[in-house]
């Protein structure tokens, strides 16, 4: 509990309200405890429905933007009738801000079928209709893979023994109705990223793509997307700032690649500011 709290205190939303944020972490521990399932008012009158146990959506109630850089470029970037792709979208708070803050069109794939229904219950949750859920992993070649069970944001693609799998169907992504019409990819697949990627040249190579996120910090991976032209990036939300090398301003979860720098300098310098929670960003 002490290093969460510690986290909490320290994150770049909670910085100047580092009392009041300890105290919101307290009381959702208590509510939590008392409520199966939360909503939590988010920014610009979005809301996510967070249940006991959504570890990854809970960083949102903490921090207000959990992954802070990482999401404060996609709101930079991302505009009104841009096609964001959700791959492993989870309970969908990128959705939930492409759709409901941005107003941006979704396309995303989440396997598992418990995961995929929380993730419709906050497009549901957010009036958020213009999406195409696949509930469906992404790899080379069609078929079907073992997929892990009861994991939360780590369920991934499994051939190990030891764990409780099940057999989900698998899509290349070449062959997902207006994939290429894509704008900004957000990948998490917990280590599959090259397979993903590779079923994926059509989408890479597209004009309208200028950037994507990756959980995988993977020279595999990175090979592959320097290809297709996408290149890593380290991204300042609090001064607007891109650079080519990392420093304690641009800490991030994801790893940031872009295709078209001018375009998304661009976009960021006339982004409004959203505010949340006292923090202008």
């Amino acid at each position: 509990m002490l290093k969460t709290v510690k986290f909490v205190a320290s994150h770049p939303m909670n910085r100047h309200r580092k009392v009041a944020s300890i105290f919101g972490y307290l009381k959702w521990q208590i509510i939590s405890r008392a409520q199966s399932e939360h909503v939590f008012n988010w920014i610009e009158d979005s809301q996510l429905v967070v249940a006991n146990g959504m570890t990854g959506a809970t960083g949102n109630i903490y921090c207000g933007l959990h992954e802070f850089n990482d999401k404060a470029f996609f709101l930079h970037v991302l505009r009104e009738d841009d096609t964001f792709l959700d791959i492993g979208a989870n309970v969908g708070s990128y959705s939930v801000l492409a759709g409901k803050v941005c107003g941006s069109k979704i396309i995303a794939f989440e396997p598992d079928e418990g995961t995929a229904s929380s993730y419709e219950r906050n497009m549901s949750a957010n009036d958020i209709s213009d999406y195409d859920l696949h509930r469906v992993a992404l790899g080379p070649q069609d078929g079907s893979i073992s997929f892990t069970i009861g994991l939360d944001t780590v369920n991934r693609v499994s051939d190990r023994d030891d764990l409780p799998t099940h057999k989900v169907p698998m899509k290349k992504l070449d062959d997902i109705p207006n994939a290429t019409s894509a704008t900004f990819i957000k990948m998490d697949v917990e280590g599959f990223e090259a397979k993903v990627l590779e079923g994926a040249e059509k989408v890479l190579n597209s004009p309208s793509l200028i950037a994507l996120q990756t959980e995988c910090d993977d020279p595999a991976v990175e090979t592959i997307l320097n290809q297709s032209g996408l290149f890593r990036y380290y991204y300042n939300a609090e001064d607007r700032t891109l650079t080519l090398e990392p420093d304690d301003g641009n800490k991030a979860a994801n790893a940031l690649f872009i295709k078209d720098k001018a375009t998304v300098e661009a976009r960021i310098a006339s982004a409004p500011y959203r505010s949340f929670r006292g923090k202008e960003f």
